[in-house]
């Protein structure tokens, strides 16, 4: 099962609260420790796209988040960044720029040394984020595949 981070106050596009963050991560936390699931963390602002990948990931057991937004990937992994086995990123999040550098810069500082996984359809996207410090990079439809490949080998 998914955990999608809520939205506040049932407005679209708000960003969701600590407190709301905090209690999907012990909801979280609290299944993983019963079921060793590991966490990944899928940043990706094509909602159909984002859907088809956690319930890939899904069926072969691995607890997903979902984040689709600049605002809300930055908040979960500040919240999950230790915790996560993997993030897969798309290169632009609701822009027609690459714009999600930050966010492997950030998850880097932080001392999240977890494979990141970029993925565009364009491949000098792909080189700009494996230059900022994503470990592969993949075209969307492959991510998942290649997700699951990094994680087997790593037996994490």
């Amino acid at each position: 099962m998914v955990e999608r981070i809520p939205e506040e106050d049932g407005v679209g596009g708000s960003i969701p609260s600590r407190s709301t963050l905090v209690s999907t991560f012990k909801k979280i936390k609290r299944r993983n420790a019963v079921e060793d699931k590991k966490l990944v963390l899928i940043i990706e602002d094509y909602e159909n796209l984002a859907l088809a990948q956690k319930e890939y990931l899904e069926d072969h057991n691995i607890e997903v988040i979902v984040a689709y937004s600049l605002d809300e990937a930055g908040k979960a992994l500040k919240e999950f960044g230790p915790w996560l086995a993997l993030i897969i990123l798309d290169a632009r999040l609701n822009s027609a720029k690459i714009n999600s550098t930050p966010l492997i810069q950030e998850a880097r500082k932080n001392h999240c040394d977890k494979p990141i996984i970029a993925t565009s359809e364009d491949d000098s996207d792909l080189e700009i984020l494996i230059k900022a410090g994503a470990t592969h990079s993949a075209e969307k439809s492959q991510a998942v595949l290649i997700a699951l490949q990094i994680l087997k080998n790593k037996g994490s």
